[in-house]
């Protein structure tokens, strides 16, 4: 199992899309060097982000099964955690858009900014970082594009 958390996600970029709840993955794996997370076509499509917006740039990201060239947005999207019983602190967040993922996924950088803490990843618990000790939170179930 993994931990996976609904994000609230406002783009501030692009075509006008719509404020978007969506299921996304917390991966301590994918290191960023600030807030960063990776968005499929779809999700993109329906933020407004696809095609690319003007100042989306190409880079290359490396990855467990190889690399790819990605268009990355910078500052195009904010994002906030919603739990069941409240919405964590909020980060304005680079966005890479993937032809070739098919979830939300959330850099070690992006997670640290949004008060993530990873309890036990093999049954996916987790907390915020301000939430009393005995706080455990579940994972979402994952959420397809």
């Amino acid at each position: 199992m993994a931990v996976r958390v609904r994000l609230r996600i406002e783009p501030l970029k692009g075509s006008g899309g719509a404020v978007v709840e969506a299921v996304a993955l917390v991966n301590s794996g994918y290191e960023a060097e600030d807030e960063e997370c990776a968005l499929p076509v779809g999700l993109a499509e329906r933020l407004g982000l696809w095609p690319p917006p003007a100042d989306a740039r190409r880079a290359e990201y490396r990855g467990f099964t190889g690399s790819a060239v990605l268009h990355e947005v910078p500052a195009a999207a904010r994002v906030s955690v919603l739990a069941g019983d409240r919405e964590g602190a909020s980060a304005v967040t680079r966005v890479v858009l993937s032809t070739t993922d098919d979830e939300v996924l959330v850099s070690d950088f992006l997670g640290g900014a949004l008060g993530l803490v990873l309890v036990d990843i093999r049954t996916g618990i987790w907390r915020f970082s301000d939430d009393a000790g005995d706080v455990c939170r579940r994972t979402e179930a994952p959420q397809r594009w």
